[in-house]
């Protein structure tokens, strides 16, 4: 049992370090998940947020939004991995060469849709101007956010406004996407609550070993729906009352073809992780004995 604590610590820092983690099985709907093919069943979308001062925006050409501005956007092709599409249209819609500084946000929709949002900055490059439109945008502007500018969408708001909290103050470490060989699309959940004592409880699944829970993209808003099918199992009442935290690990994997589906879930416990100040120079890991793992960080 210590063996699978320390792995699933470990596996929790690789995580919290922004440095992902491959998925091996799936322990939610795998029989529902169908392999991923691009441009079928999944849409993946990357968009830029890059700021000098102000943001950068460009002004669309498509005929549905034509002459409205947005961040630079757009579908990764097939070949491409997040950054080269990143960087593609950034090049194509505004001018620039950039390079990606850290993922923001993942959005998503089920497989059907899912959006990276990268922070970036210039590398190189020059401004797009009316004199250089094509169908992929009019022209590239910096947008101080005070003028009155015709957005294709208030979406990304939230985008920009999420770029300009991590310049300040950076709330996670830089994490950049890892490319992995995949066939499906799953959620590697970290589920975590504290209670009124402020200890922290991290969800794990105990069978065939303890281990993070992983759930197969199947539904439309696949993190939350994922979140809550595993918590509802492990509740042992209905009227349990809780304060919970979500943080999201989103990896797409090949996920082994195990039939057990929600039955895994059934299998679920909340253990205590307690991290508490430690020395700069290394990490102290103590586990209790009375059937919750203590993490003392």
């Amino acid at each position: 049992m210590e063996k699978e604590w320390r792995e699933v610590e470990e596996q929790v820092e690789r995580l919290m370090s922004g440095q992902g983690s491959e998925v091996t099985g799936c322990d939610l709907c795998p029989e529902q998940c169908k392999p991923a093919s691009l441009k079928k069943t999944v849409t993946y979308i990357v968009c830029a947020v890059i700021f000098n001062e102000k943001v950068l925006m460009v002004q669309e050409a498509r005929q549905d939004c034509y002459k409205q501005w947005y961040l630079p956007a757009g579908r990764v092709e097939v070949g491409e991995s997040l950054e080269e599409a990143m960087r593609r249209e950034v090049k194509e819609e505004a001018g620039f060469d950039c390079e990606p500084i850290t993922l923001l946000l993942i959005q998503e929709q089920g497989p059907q849709w899912i959006r990276f949002n990268f922070l970036a900055k210039i590398t190189g490059g020059s401004l797009k101007t009316l004199l250089e439109a094509d169908q992929e945008s009019l022209q590239a502007s910096w947008w101080d956010r005070k003028a009155v500018l015709p957005l294709r969408g208030r979406d990304i708001i939230r985008i920009i406004d999420c770029g300009l909290k991590y310049c300040q103050e950076p709330w996670h470490p830089v994490t950049l996407p890892l490319d992995l060989s995949c066939r499906h699309v799953v959620q590697k959940l970290v589920l975590v609550f504290t209670n009124a004592a402020d200890k922290i409880w991290l969800l794990l699944i105990k069978a065939p070993g303890l281990h993070l829970p992983s759930a197969a993209a199947v539904k439309t808003h696949a993190v939350t729906w994922a979140a809550n099918m595993v918590v509802q199992e492990a509740l042992p009442s209905r009227t349990t009352t809780m304060t919970s935290t979500l943080w999201v690990s989103l990896a797409c994997s090949t996920a082994a073809g195990s039939r057990a589906g929600r039955t895994a879930c059934a299998s679920t416990r909340w253990w205590r992780w307690c991290p508490t100040a430690s020395s700069a120079t290394r990490t102290e890991r103590r586990w209790s004995q009375r059937g919750c793992c203590s993490l003392h960080l």
